[in-house]
């Protein structure tokens, strides 16, 4: 099982409906189910959600031991409120457990607030999008952040970095300052971002994003901050690891040092107190789950 950020378990492994007709879903989720398979994933756009409700209801399992995913289509976005009871009413269920965004596309942000609201009516236990691109991920999360205060200001790579400079955003009660952030494999230094955060009271606070050791690391353009706290994405790997976080750490020379985002797993607790512990950084400090820092 992996656990969604809601707390609701959905299988790992299922079977798939694409390119199957009716007929041929109803069998293959009948057989599913009776193997022992939990997870059911269709759309809109396979044309087979009569199919796969067919053959839920055929294998007698009870609902609640089944994970049923659909999809709305593009077509779809622009009155989802009508395609999702049209989804329910062809798939013969009261609720679906997962409900996707098939594919980016125009009132796509539309879709997702009527998803929303789904949920909240009890037809929908989760949602999510599929196939966006990385623009359009950060679009729709950033719609989702919960309890934005009125003027809450987002800014995303699409606005720190503007041909290739990163400007300087002045939001009264604090300075927002994008670094560069990125300089691996998996993180491009185009699409990813750091921030030195400076409060009106003058504390700053250095969050580095995405990424290995950069140049403004190196040649003291962050040391030239003094900087007072500084977060250090280090899970080792999709970005540096503790030890690569701590000679980064000893370049930019920041008052206190705070490991983050060091652990990938999907389960349970994530932070790893075993590696939290080889962040061995000058003025290493390690805030853990539950605790809160005091600025």
């Amino acid at each position: 099982m992996v656990t969604l950020n809601n707390g609701i378990e959905m299988p790992r492994l299922g079977i798939g409906t694409y390119i199957l007709s009716n007929e041929q879903a109803e069998e293959s989720v009948y057989a599913a189910l009776m193997a022992g398979t939990r997870l059911i994933d269709t759309a809109r756009i396979y044309g087979n959600e009569e199919g796969v409700g067919r053959g839920i209801v055929r294998a007698g399992v009870p609902r609640e031991e089944v994970f049923l995913t659909t999809k709305l289509w593009t077509a779809d976005f622009a009155d989802a409120a009508v395609a999702i009871d049209a989804s329910l009413m062809r798939l013969g269920q009261d609720y679906v457990d997962l409900l996707l965004l098939h594919h980016e596309d125009a009132y796509d942000e539309e879709a997702y607030r009527a998803m929303e609201e789904a949920v909240a009516a009890g037809k929908v236990r989760s949602i999510g999008i599929s196939n966006f691109y990385e623009d359009g991920f950060d679009r729709i999360v950033n719609m989702g952040v919960a309890n934005r205060a009125d003027g809450c200001v987002a800014i995303t790579h699409n606005e720190a970095i503007v041909d290739g400079r990163h400007p300087t955003f002045d939001l009264g009660f604090v300075t927002v300052i994008p670094v560069q952030a990125g300089f691996n494999r998996l993180h491009s230094v185009d699409k990813c971002v750091g921030y030195v955060l400076v409060l009106s009271d003058g504390t700053s606070v250095y969050v580095t994003g995405d990424t290995s050791t950069t140049d403004d690391m190196r040649d003291g353009t962050l040391a030239a901050m003094n900087l007072d706290y500084a977060f250090w994405c280090c899970d080792g790997v999709y970005n540096m690891g503790p030890a690569e976080a701590a000679e980064a750490a000893a370049m930019v020379g920041a008052a206190n040092n705070i490991p983050y985002h060091n652990s990938t797993t999907d389960e349970g607790e994530r932070f790893d107190r075993e590696a939290a512990a080889q962040f061995a950084a000058p003025n290493a400090m390690v805030v853990y789950p539950g605790e809160d820092l005091e600025l």
